[in-house]
């Protein structure tokens, strides 16, 4: 019985180290993206048409707010003219 209950902490502690650092992750993506609204502006690309879409390396704007999203070849040929 020892064995089997041995066996099975390690897939346990897996599962409760990949689900904290899930939750770090998802919350660390949230506060960068509530920064990013409360300056006005977004890196996302199919979110939040209200807002200016800039490169997140450049940090040029690529689509202005209230312009239609971009598709990925539009983004991508944009953000590299930034670059």
């Amino acid at each position: 019985m020892l064995v089997v209950g041995a066996a099975w902490d390690v897939p346990f502690a897996a599962t409760v180290i990949l689900i904290v650092v899930s939750y770090a992750v998802e919350a660390a993506f949230k506060r960068a993206d509530q920064r990013e609204r409360r300056a006005g502006y977004t890196t996302l690309r199919l979110k939040y048409q209200e807002f200016d879409q800039v490169d997140s390396r450049t940090g040029i704007v690529v689509r202005p707010a209230g312009a239609p999203f971009l598709s990925r070849a539009e983004w991508e040929a944009r953000a590299q003219r930034a670059r």
